[in-house]
Protein backbone atom coordinates (compact mmCIF):
# COMPACT_ATOMS: atom_id res chain seq x y z
CA UNK A 1 0.00 0.00 0.00
CA UNK A 2 3.07 2.34 0.47
CA UNK A 3 3.42 2.17 -3.26
CA UNK A 4 0.43 3.48 -3.97
CA UNK A 5 -0.70 7.21 -4.55
CA UNK A 6 -2.14 8.89 -1.64
CA UNK A 7 -4.89 9.52 -4.52
CA UNK A 8 -5.42 6.07 -4.97
CA UNK A 9 -9.08 4.52 -4.32
CA UNK A 10 -8.13 1.43 -2.63
CA UNK A 11 -6.65 3.31 0.52
CA UNK A 12 -10.29 3.64 1.82
CA UNK A 13 -11.66 0.28 0.61
CA UNK A 14 -12.15 -2.30 3.38
CA UNK A 15 -10.50 -5.32 1.27
CA UNK A 16 -6.87 -3.36 1.60
CA UNK A 17 -6.84 -2.34 5.27
CA UNK A 18 -4.63 -4.00 8.35
CA UNK A 19 -5.01 -7.61 9.13
CA UNK A 20 -7.71 -8.17 6.01
CA UNK A 21 -5.16 -6.86 3.52
CA UNK A 22 -2.64 -9.13 4.63
CA UNK A 23 -4.58 -12.27 4.61
CA UNK A 24 -5.45 -11.58 0.81
CA UNK A 25 -2.24 -10.77 0.16
CA UNK A 26 -1.78 -14.80 1.06
CA UNK A 27 -3.96 -15.60 -1.01
CA UNK A 28 -2.41 -13.62 -4.13
CA UNK A 29 0.50 -15.28 -3.16
CA UNK A 30 -0.97 -19.05 -3.29
CA UNK A 31 -3.17 -18.23 -6.43
CA UNK A 32 0.66 -16.79 -7.57
CA UNK A 33 2.41 -20.24 -7.03
CA UNK A 34 0.04 -21.94 -9.10
CA UNK A 35 1.00 -19.77 -11.80
CA UNK A 36 4.15 -20.21 -11.33
CA UNK A 37 3.33 -24.36 -11.99
CA UNK A 38 1.59 -23.65 -14.88
CA UNK A 39 4.57 -20.92 -16.68
CA UNK A 40 1.82 -17.83 -15.80
CA UNK A 41 2.17 -14.60 -13.89
CA UNK A 42 -0.55 -13.38 -12.01
CA UNK A 43 -1.99 -11.47 -13.94
CA UNK A 44 -2.04 -13.83 -16.83
CA UNK A 45 -3.65 -16.60 -14.47
CA UNK A 46 -6.71 -14.13 -14.20
CA UNK A 47 -7.35 -13.08 -17.59
CA UNK A 48 -6.84 -16.65 -18.53
CA UNK A 49 -8.96 -17.69 -15.89
CA UNK A 50 -11.29 -14.99 -17.60
CA UNK A 51 -11.19 -16.51 -20.76
CA UNK A 52 -11.98 -19.90 -19.24
CA UNK A 53 -15.91 -18.80 -18.20
CA UNK A 54 -16.84 -19.13 -22.13
CA UNK A 55 -17.36 -16.68 -24.92
CA UNK A 56 -19.66 -14.60 -23.76
CA UNK A 57 -17.04 -13.42 -20.86
CA UNK A 58 -14.17 -10.52 -22.17
CA UNK A 59 -12.02 -8.44 -20.50
CA UNK A 60 -10.23 -5.30 -21.05
CA UNK A 61 -8.03 -4.71 -18.88
CA UNK A 62 -6.12 -1.21 -18.56
CA UNK A 63 -2.52 -0.20 -17.24
CA UNK A 64 -0.18 2.78 -17.07
CA UNK A 65 2.64 0.53 -17.15
CA UNK A 66 4.49 -1.00 -20.13
CA UNK A 67 5.61 -3.92 -17.98
CA UNK A 68 2.05 -4.77 -17.26
CA UNK A 69 0.77 -4.46 -20.41
CA UNK A 70 3.02 -7.03 -21.93
CA UNK A 71 2.46 -9.16 -19.14
CA UNK A 72 -1.67 -8.96 -19.93
CA UNK A 73 -0.34 -9.69 -23.45
CA UNK A 74 0.60 -13.05 -22.34
CA UNK A 75 -2.38 -14.33 -21.35
CA UNK A 76 -3.88 -15.78 -24.71
CA UNK A 77 -5.34 -19.65 -23.18
CA UNK A 78 -8.26 -20.24 -21.34
CA UNK A 79 -7.48 -22.00 -18.24
CA UNK A 80 -7.98 -25.86 -18.54
CA UNK A 81 -10.80 -27.71 -16.55
CA UNK A 82 -8.00 -28.73 -14.39
CA UNK A 83 -6.25 -25.99 -13.82
CA UNK A 84 -9.82 -23.77 -13.37
CA UNK A 85 -10.66 -26.63 -10.50
CA UNK A 86 -7.31 -26.03 -8.76
CA UNK A 87 -7.74 -22.75 -9.12
CA UNK A 88 -11.77 -22.83 -7.33
CA UNK A 89 -10.72 -25.21 -4.54
CA UNK A 90 -8.02 -22.71 -3.50
CA UNK A 91 -10.60 -20.22 -3.27
CA UNK A 92 -12.47 -22.44 -1.58
CA UNK A 93 -10.37 -23.23 1.36
CA UNK A 94 -8.81 -19.66 1.30
CA UNK A 95 -11.29 -17.00 0.08
CA UNK A 96 -10.97 -12.79 0.29
CA UNK A 97 -11.90 -11.55 3.16
CA UNK A 98 -13.52 -7.93 3.65
CA UNK A 99 -16.06 -5.74 1.70
CA UNK A 100 -15.34 -4.83 -2.10
CA UNK A 101 -16.59 -1.48 -1.15
CA UNK A 102 -17.78 0.55 1.93
CA UNK A 103 -21.44 0.79 2.56
CA UNK A 104 -21.59 4.45 0.77
CA UNK A 105 -19.66 3.87 -2.10
CA UNK A 106 -21.78 0.88 -2.51
CA UNK A 107 -24.72 2.75 -2.67
CA UNK A 108 -23.32 5.20 -4.83
CA UNK A 109 -22.91 2.26 -7.71
CA UNK A 110 -25.54 0.49 -6.84
CA UNK A 111 -28.57 2.67 -9.41
CA UNK A 112 -31.19 -0.18 -8.09
CA UNK A 113 -30.89 1.26 -4.47
CA UNK A 114 -30.10 5.02 -5.18
CA UNK A 115 -33.49 4.85 -6.68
Amino acid sequence: MTRLSERDIRHGMPRFQGGTFAHNLTVLEQIEMLGLDWGMTLAQVCLNWLWSRGDHVGAIPGTSELSHWRDDQGATTPLSDEQVGRLESLLDACSFQGARYTPDKLAQLDSERSK
